[in-house]
């Protein structure tokens, strides 16, 4: 056989091995954790964050320690801080007077709280927990809701009937929406181009068009409305009216109410499971959270709850329901899987905890780095979001991990194109 025969053989035979060797280690990646590929391409720059911000914006490159529950207790000026891994309160942080309402910043450094008697609202700083910032705002703030990008906070003051605007960044008011009477909750479509406001005294929703910070719509629903939460798709809006014991539906697109649920007596908060299929709503009156079908909007079970439950939320795994019960001085827990009460947890006086009092907290202080326009972003921050956007790609790596004929082909694919180049270079 010639020398170059022997060579080709070789290559042939190293070619083989290779590939072999890449199918077994592909396969194994990607059993072991289908996304850990996605996330090694973006780290070394094969994938973009969805969005490219400014250039030289700052990213936060933060660490989430896990999820905490924020409880604002009216009567103690406090809101209890509760680790939902142990369901203990790990430390109770002093705020303004009567506070009422709580938001999360997307990356879960800030939390948002509205104090009612001082029309102010306080930022939580979610490391340290404690209160950097105070922001004053209309007259008796109660709901507050942060957009999806973490810029903006919309806050409902009862009496001057107006929401106000608070600029995350600078965390100074930009603007002031005058809406109906008594404002009360409020809830922001996923994409951040509606604003939804519950105006308990007119029984109607003013919509807030987020572009021109101006109301374009108000729609009519039942009496005395009070809670909101919105769809995790944006597709519809649900709004708990207390005195006509029932929750009207809106269809986000025409803004037309589409249907109405009989519930409990006297429905406060509502949240929504993150899969959208489960609308948990709290019904103060009847001591009970009505669990409806987001499919069929009817009720398929009332969980006995306790006295007056009030405010409503869901971790962002969907498995557990946390309920605020006024007089009791007690938060519940809901199981979803089985809708009964899974345990409780003692708080301060009077908790409300009104909005999305749920979510992630930093582990340690958000750090930045600097980076220009189209450059890749390696942050820990981004790769969530950018994953969490693209869920196709999840879905792909899914698909391969599941089926060895497609790893063993991608396996081959890029052995063959690294012996292509091999062999080319020995031609020469």
């Amino acid at each position: 056989m010639s020398r170059d025969g022997d060579e080709s053989s070789n290559l042939s035979k190293l070619a083989a091995i290779a590939t072999i060797i890449s199918t077994i280690i592909t396969i194994i990646i990607f059993i072991s954790n289908p996304v850990s590929l996605v996330t090694a391409l973006h780290n070394i720059g094969y994938l973009y964050t969805p969005s490219t911000p400014a250039s030289n914006t700052p990213v936060p490159n933060t660490s989430v320690s896990g999820v905490y529950a924020y409880v604002t207790n009216n009567l103690n000026n406090s809101v209890s801080v509760i680790d939902t891994a142990t369901n203990k309160v790990i430390t109770n942080v002093s705020v303004g007077i009567c506070p009422h309402g709580v938001a999360f910043t997307q990356d879960g450094s800030k939390v948002y709280v509205t104090n009612e008697d001082d029309n102010t609202v306080s930022v939580i700083n979610t490391t340290t927990n404690k209160v950097t910032t105070t922001v004053s705002v209309g007259d008796n703030p109660l709901g507050i809701a942060i957009n999806s990008e973490g810029t903006k906070a919309y806050v409902t003051n009862q009496d001057s009937s107006d929401v106000s605007l608070i600029d995350i960044n600078t965390n100074k008011v930009v603007a002031t929406v005058p809406v109906g009477n008594k404002p009360r909750g409020v809830a922001i479509v996923p994409d951040g181009s509606k604003v939804y406001v519950i105006n308990n005294d007119d029984n109607t929703v003013s919509v807030i068009d987020t572009t021109t910070n101006k109301v374009t719509t108000t729609v009519s629903v039942g009496s005395k409305p009070i809670g909101v939460a919105v769809s995790p798709d944006g597709g519809r809006a649900y709004i708990g009216n207390q005195a006509s014991n029932n929750v009207s539906i809106i269809d986000s697109s025409t803004n037309k109410v589409i249907s109405s649920v009989d519930v409990g007596v006297g429905p406060h908060g509502i949240a929504i499971t993150p899969d959208g299929e489960k609308v948990y709503v709290a019904n103060y009156d009847s001591k009970n959270v009505s669990v409806i079908n987001a499919d069929t909007n009817t009720v398929t079970g009332n969980v006995e709850i306790g006295d007056n439950p009030w405010g409503i939320a869901i971790t962002p795994n969907g498995k557990e329901v946390y309920v605020t019960k006024t007089h009791d001085n007690v938060v519940s827990i809901i199981d979803t899987a089985s809708n009964t009460v899974s345990g409780k947890v003692n708080v301060g006086k009077r908790p409300f905890a009104f909005g999305e009092f749920i979510g992630n907290r930093l582990s340690s202080a958000p750090e930045t780095s600097r980076y220009t326009k189209n450059s890749i972003v390696t942050s820990q921050y981004n790769i969530k979001n950018y994953l969490a956007k693209n869920q196709q790609l999840v879905d792909i790596a899914i698909i391969v991990s599941q089926n060895p004929l497609i790893s063993t082909i991608i396996g081959g694919l890029v052995v063959s194109i690294i012996m292509f180049f091999v062999q080319k270079k020995s031609i020469k």
